[in-house]
């Protein structure tokens, strides 16, 4: 990105500036035709479903009891999408011990690498015939990278507009994110490695050319400290550094692309940064307005109760007007916790959203347990470390903190129109897996779906653990209408008998001496109700998740909805049940049901 002032541009200068300008929109003509066709997709999807959720159930089978099956020819189109969604979303490939790619996102960072590199290198051979002369493709290659930040920006915000129109969930925008940063990286220290072996980063040399290595850099800073391994093993850390780090970043290439008069391609960064805090803000404002001085009282102080040793519920009382949808998420602002006065820490909203329900006096006005899981604003913590180990001690000393929250976040799994739904967690995935349960109950007493079972399925380390949720269970159970089949499947893996384990369920565990789970264990007292109930089980071992699904696949008639939250072993286990032997071309013909899968990931790093 350097001029050549005081001399006339040679013909091979007027032409790579010419391609300099050009290749970059081609670029961005590129990103969104993908973003109209994804949008398209998931708004088409969106518009099915809602149709769809309107539909008469078919008349049972006589001798069956079941809704007739679609079988033969008539099926071939729900063959093919469930053929498409084996191949791009069930197959995947190990990325290290606890995380995989699919084969959509291999195609799609795939397809963007290959355009980005060859609009970096096609039409580089000089008029006199020299091949890739790098007066075509290092400002070329600079161009591209610079051009992509507002993109980068976008991908990494919190009210995300791409987000919204394409439905991809905040796990994969941030794969693109990372996929977007790192080629623009790649593309910058192509422009910056070219500039460093003609000798032009040398004393006496114009302020943009330092600013221009000192962007280099910062970028290979942001780059390194952005890999997995040390996202997830310091990530409060990473997050600040990250934000310090390309804040810095954005202003040094401001300053240097500003020389050479293409700034115009990173103050639109700042723009969507700046509106993204600013509606975070206005929402914190919002949805915590007694804390700016509004209103009074207490409405969002937070009662925070430790379960477990390793597993903390958050409660604060609901707004009127915050509304969430199951699967959502939100942040949490916890000053006296956290290590920063506003430091936010995201977590799935695990209560539903009951006021768009029937009023009815099933929900007593009492301050139950179960209650809130249909009044209040309810989390499940797993506590692993840094912000929510601190937590868990508020939990044991405290029992109430003051919290604002900010939210919510992300898309939800379309719950309507499904006829059959399999709801599969591992620990604390329970914590995704409940509002969803709780969605499809009340939807379903409220006549808003005609879904006709519902399979609940909860691996856990440790008994006690059925304690978390014991009361939401039963309440939900109670709830389920005649028309809804709800089957409750506890699994415990762990090492416990539970023939002779000894139930702990007459005090609070957050009065317990936790200091020695020993003596905690030898004051027991009668299990939870829950397990009396007549489709609550509670087994040994670990799920048959490829029986369980394929059986279920068979008796389904029409859709069948599969909600996943555990570790990469469970999701794994279930992508593999969920392959061509159940949603092949063959079965669906045969009248299996078209499947649906959703996997939420553990954690944010």
């Amino acid at each position: 990105m350097s001029g050549q002032a005081g001399k006339k541009p040679s013909p091979d200068a007027l032409r790579a500036a010419f391609f300099t300008q050009e290749y970059p929109r081609y670029l961005w003509y590129a990103i969104a035709g993908y973003v109209a066709a994804v949008s398209f997709c998931h708004w088409t999807s969106w518009l099915v479903n809602k149709v769809s959720a309107n539909k008469q159930v078919p008349t049972a089978d006589p001798e069956t009891g079941a809704p007739p099956k679609r079988k033969g020819l008539i099926r071939l189109p729900d063959a093919l999408v469930n053929v498409f969604r084996v191949i791009a979303f069930r197959l995947t490939i190990p990325m290290g011990p606890n995380h995989t790619i699919n084969v959509a996102d291999i195609f799609t960072a795939s397809a963007y690498v290959v355009l980005v590199f060859a609009l970096t290198f096609i039409n580089t051979t000089t008029l006199s015939g020299h091949k890739l002369s790098s007066t075509y493709w290092g400002s070329r290659a600079a161009a591209l990278g610079v051009i992509q930040l507002p993109l980068v920006t976008a991908l990494a915000t919190k009210n995300n507009v791409i987000g919204w129109f394409t439905g991809l969930s905040f796990d994969r925008l941030s794969f693109l994110h990372r996929v977007v940063a790192r080629i623009a990286f790649i593309l910058v220290w192509l422009h910056a490695g070219l500039k460093i072996s003609q000798h032009m980063v040398v004393p006496g040399k114009r302020p943009f050319v330092y600013y221009g290595f000192t962007a280099a850099i910062l970028s290979a800073l942001v780059v390194v400290i952005s890999l997995r391994p040390i996202r997830a093993k310091v990530y409060e850390v990473f997050y600040y550094l990250h934000m310090i780090l390309v804040l810095t970043l954005l202003v040094v290439i401001y300053y240097h692309t500003s020389a050479v008069h293409v700034s115009s391609y990173v103050w639109p960064c700042f723009v969507i940064w700046g509106l993204d805090r600013f509606l975070r803000v206005a929402r914190l404002v919002a949805f915590n307005h007694s804390y700016f001085g509004f209103s009074s009282g207490k409405t969002m102080d937070a009662k925070v109760e430790l379960q477990s040793e390793h597993f903390v519920r958050v409660s604060m009382k609901r707004p009127s007007h915050f509304h969430w949808a199951p699967g959502q998420t939100a942040y949490l602002i916890i000053p006296s916790v956290s290590t920063l006065p506003f430091e936010a820490h995201p977590f799935t909203i695990s209560s539903h959203d009951s006021s768009h329900d029937v009023a009815d006096n099933t929900i007593e006005k009492g301050e139950s347990t179960a209650d809130a899981f249909w009044k209040d604003i309810v989390f499940l913590v797993n506590v692993r470390g840094g912000f929510t180990q601190k937590l868990a001690e508020a939990a044991r000393t405290k029992g109430t903190v003051k919290a604002f929250i900010d939210g919510p976040y992300g898309p939800t799994p379309e719950l309507r129109a499904l006829d059959t739904a399999v709801l599969i967690a591992g620990g604390s995935g329970v914590s995704y897996t409940l509002p969803v349960l709780l969605e499809i109950i009340e939807n379903v007493r409220n006549k808003r779906s005609s879904t006709t079972k519902v399979v609940f399925v909860w691996a856990l380390r440790h008994p006690n653990h059925i304690l978390w949720i014991a009361d939401a269970l039963k309440n939900a159970l109670a709830r389920a209408p005649e028309t809804l089949s709800v089957e409750v499947l506890v699994y415990n893996t762990g090492a416990q008998d539970l023939e002779t384990y000894n139930w702990d369920d007459s005090r609070s565990i957050r009065d317990a001496d936790l200091s020695d789970p020993a003596e905690a264990e030898k004051k027991s007292s009668p299990p939870p109700s829950i397990l009396d109930a007549p489709n609550f089980k509670l087994l040994e071992g670990r799920p048959d998740l490829s029986a369980l699904l394929t059986a279920e696949s068979e008796a389904t008639s029409g859709t069948l909805s599969v909600s996943v939250c555990g570790s990469s072993s469970i999701a794994s286990a279930v992508r593999s049940a969920l392959s061509f032997s159940v949603s092949g071309p063959s079965s669906i013909l045969r009248g299996s049901a078209n499947v649906k899968l959703h996997i939420e990931s553990f954690g944010y790093a």
